[in-house]
This record gives structure tokens, sequence and C-alpha cells, in this order.
């Protein structure tokens, strides 16, 4: 629980100071404590809350993003656009939190294929349609 919160307020605090070093210890380790502990709880909704804990602050960033898009790889002050690093974890926290909900009852995902995608699209489609310039640059 202490490196899951511990990951969020550096994931949070990494982004907002773009701090690519806090980024990736938090976000690396806040998900490496998360596939440690499934292997050794048996709740997967623990697990569920957890990646959805990682992921707030990834969600929070690009909802308060004017423009994600031109990426660049380390963009300037006041250059417009995400840099690769921040662009990394908004495309890989999907991946994660999939596994994370694949994990809640996985009969109920084994009988509809794409209903995980389909849980993990929620969000992002929110994102999206939030005002943020995110799906207008796609």
């Amino acid at each position: 629980m202490y490196g899951v919160l511990g990951g969020t307020a550096g994931i949070f605090l990494g982004l907002r100071e773009r701090w690519w070093e806090t980024r990736i210890l938090s976000f690396g380790g806040g998900w490496a404590f998360v596939a440690a502990a499934s292997h050794r709880i048996d709740q997967p909704w623990a697990v569920l809350a957890s990646g959805l804990a990682l992921a707030v602050p990834v969600w929070g960033y690009a909802l308060r993003a004017a423009q994600v898009f031109p990426i660049h790889l380390s963009p300037p002050p006041g250059l417009a656009g995400w840099s690769m690093g921040e662009a990394f974890y908004f495309f890989l926290t999907p991946i994660l939190l999939g596994w994370a909900v694949y994990g809640v009852p996985p009969v109920w995902f084994d009988v509809s294929p794409g209903a995980v995608a389909q849980v993990i699209a929620v969000p992002y489609l929110l994102v999206g349609s939030s005002g943020s310039d995110l799906c207008s640059r796609w």
C-alpha cells in the first residue's frame, strides 16, 4: 500500500514538475509493487484499486493538458505538446491497467472478447472528450 501511494504521489509530482527521474522511478516502482502483491495476495480488487490509483495522476495530467501533440523528445519550457516521457506513461498505463482489470474474475472477460479493452477505454474516452486538445490532434 505504501509503495502504491508513494508511486501515485511521485507520478503526480513528476508529471507536474516534468521531472523524468521521479516519474520513471515512481511509475516503475508502483507497478512493480502491484505486480509483486498480485502474486502474494488473493485480492484481485485490491490489485485493481492499486492500478487505478497509479492511473489517476496520468489521467489528471492529460485532462489538464492544453495540447498533447506534437510529441517532442525533450520540449523546452513553453513549447506546446508533451515530451516523449509524458506520452510514454499515458500510452503504457492502459496496458498495465488491462492486466489489473483482467485479474478481477477473468471468467467475465473470457466470455466476452474485448471486454477488458472496453473497460479501459472509458477513462481514455473521457479524457479525449473533456475539452482537452487530445482527440482533435489525432
